[in-house]
């Protein structure tokens, strides 16, 4: 899980990032239209926060609903929201950095950071994990598993069809196979990389991955409608790369 709450613009004007600025100046005739729309979708359950920007500016934002419905705890600006697949944009994007950092070649075979495993006996390349299209699946095998070899192990111990390379293959363990993979190429922890190479240059101030808060504080994070695993709300590498 990533968390992304309301960004706003904090950068400062030394900075060369451009960030996203708040005018909250008022709009009487867009305040009205959307909160008629958020207001319906109350009404059918609705629980988060409505963003509108134009031209690189914040003009429109309310938060709505419940982070917690059992205890009724309001969502606020900084409530923070799983984003979930979404996560797999962040992965993708860190083995690109790592591309235009000279540190590896989409085309090159993973073979050198997962020695032993499917992946290098058939030299998957990261392009094929990235595209979904190198064989793995979606076994969920990593979830609750804190230690990457332990990780990338159950992860290889799944059946592996080979028929499938080149194909297209939505696939988790994919995902949670990179972030293990450029771990292992920079040397640092998934979380340090996802702050340094993504949120920070995007001005994301407010995003955290779950090993960076307390997932099951309702005053921070929107909690599940359905009940997970408490484990899952710890860092793990079923979650790391694929779904934060």
């Amino acid at each position: 899980m990533i968390g992304i709450g309301v960004i706003h613009g904090t950068c400062s004007a030394s900075s060369d990032r451009h960030c996203l600025a708040r005018d909250l100046r008022s709009d009487v005739r867009l305040d009205r239209a959307v909160d008629s729309i958020v207001n319906a979708a109350l009404e059918d359950g609705f629980s988060g926060q409505v963003a509108i920007a134009r031209n690189d500016r914040l003009i429109y934002s309310r938060a709505a609903g419940f982070s917690d419905n059992d205890h009724e705890v309001p969502v606020t600006a900084a409530t923070l929201f799983q984003v979930s697949s979404l996560t797999k944009y962040l992965t993708a994007t860190l083995v690109m950095a790592a591309l235009d950092q000279g540190r590896l070649d989409t085309a090159d075979s993973v073979r050198s950071l997962a020695p032993g495993t499917h992946l290098a006996q058939h030299d998957i390349t990261f392009a094929q994990l990235l595209s979904h299209r190198s064989g793995l699946g979606s076994s969920y095998a990593a979830e609750g598993l804190a230690d990457a070899d332990a990780a990338l192990g159950a992860i290889d111990r799944q059946p592996f069809d080979a028929d499938r390379i080149g194909q297209f293959h939505y696939s988790n363990d994919g995902y949670d196979t990179l972030a293990i993979l450029i771990e292992r190429l920079y040397r640092r922890p998934f979380e340090a990389l996802v702050r340094e190479e993504v949120f920070e240059p995007a001005c994301m101030h407010h995003a955290r991955l779950w090993a960076d808060l307390d997932a099951r504080d309702p005053r921070r994070v929107g909690q599940p409608v359905e009940p997970i695993s408490a484990g899952l709300f710890e860092r793990n590498y079923g979650f790391l790369g694929s779904m934060g």
